[in-house]
Formats: structure tokens, sequence, C-alpha cells
């Protein structure tokens, strides 16, 4: 039961899938609550996908999900950090992170 409805939510994943998988129902539950949902992903894994896959397909499919749970087209973000390589770029996640709050 969620007890409050907040304005807003920051659903943050590293991966696609990571927020259906991990917090799908929660965010159903908000947006029907009224909550304002924006969704960043900050790799399509392009780098870990078996042959014949694509970082498109990854992309595609998480879009389609999140819309499933009632994420709004516009506020689904990608980023496109390398997998498995965010220790390289953590002063450019962070910023998005600083920007995000900011704008939110």
């Amino acid at each position: 039961t969620i007890n409050f409805t907040p304005k807003t939510v920051l659903a943050l994943a590293p991966h696609p899938d990571d927020i259906e998988l991990g917090m799908g129902g929660t965010l159903s539950k908000l947006i029907e609550s009224g909550s304002l949902v924006t969704a960043v992903i900050f790799s399509t894994v392009d780098k870990s996908l078996p042959a014949g896959f694509s970082g498109k397909t990854s992309k595609k499919e998480a879009h389609s999900a999140l819309q499933c749970l009632g994420v709004k087209e516009n506020e689904i973000i990608f980023k496109n950090y390398p997998v498995r390589e965010f220790e390289y770029h953590r002063q450019a996640i962070l910023e998005d992170l600083v920007q995000f709050s900011k704008d939110l």
C-alpha cells in the first residue's frame, strides 16, 4: 500500500529492464495515483548482448514495457554509457544526476 503520492518520481536504472523488473508494480501504482514518473536508463547494453541482438532492440523493448506501466513516452530517457564501464564515466553520470534533480 502506498500511503502518499509523490508529485514526481525519478526512476534510475543502469540497464534496460531493471526498472520494469525491479519496481514495475510500484511505478504503475504511483502513476495510477497521479505521480509523474521519469525513467532514466544509463546504458543500452550493446556490448553485452548476444550475437544477432542490438541495443536498439533492448531499448525498444524497455520503452514499450515502461509505456505499458504508464510512463509517458517523453519521460523515458536513455543515456549511452558503455555497459560495465560506469566507473570510467562517474563524473558525467554524477552531472547527469544533478541535472535531473534540477529539472525535476
